[in-house]
């Protein structure tokens, strides 16, 4: 439980840690999720970004990858929250790779998950797009452990992005992190603007 919640502040640290980063570049354009915050971005770009948050207030999470399958089960083991099923029913990485074949995504509709996030008054969406397990719900040149090798043949993060751009809604928030153990951000982007660059933080 200890270790739950500590992710969980890792996590939303990470979040805000990330936006005030913006702060590390002191150009004069201003991300365009900033947009009614120019004035607070040329004095501030951290303190810019911490307000949209704070005002953004209500956004969706979703927690969703190859442990979505179990949920939370493996044999006699039931695993809360379900995305540690593989640490705690001890499943070998080659065991837990097989799940790949069996994911489909076939429930997983981006149209239908924004719109849902825009007509409840939603500002943003924040998915895992690499959890811990390692498994990329979008394509990559750096893993073939990835949803586009799975049963789904489908980059999530893609579609998610797009259906956010069509609908023209600003606030579209992608995180991609390293495994467990190793919390670097690869790449943070607010409505397709990258926003954290991997060498503002991989010296």
């Amino acid at each position: 439980m200890k270790n739950n919640k500590r992710i969980t502040r890792v996590l939303i640290g990470v979040c805000i840690f990330c936006l005030g980063l913006t702060g590390c570049n002191q150009s004069t354009n201003v991300p365009s999720y900033l947009k009614g915050y120019e004035d607070n971005y040329k004095e501030n770009p951290r303190t810019a970004a911490l307000k949209w948050f704070r005002a953004a207030e209500f956004g969706m999470f979703i927690h969703y990858g190859l442990f979505s399958l179990t949920e939370g089960y493996w044999g006699d083991i039931h695993s809360k929250p379900a995305e540690w099923v593989q640490l705690r029913a001890k499943i070998r990485p080659d065991e837990y790779a097989k799940l790949a074949d069996k994911f489909t995504a076939e429930n997983f509709d981006a149209d239908l998950i924004t719109d849902l996030a825009i007509n409840a008054g939603m500002k943003y969406i924040n998915i895992t797009t690499r959890h811990h397990d390692g498994f990329c719900l979008f394509d990559s040149e750096y893993t073939d452990f990835k949803s586009t090798n799975s049963a789904a043949k489908r980059d999530l993060v893609a579609e998610l992005a797009e259906q956010c751009h069509k609908k023209a809604w600003d606030y579209s928030f992608i995180i991609r992190t390293d495994a467990i153990g190793d919390i670097r951000i690869l790449q943070i982007e607010m409505n397709g603007e990258e926003i954290l660059n991997p060498s503002m933080i991989h010296q």
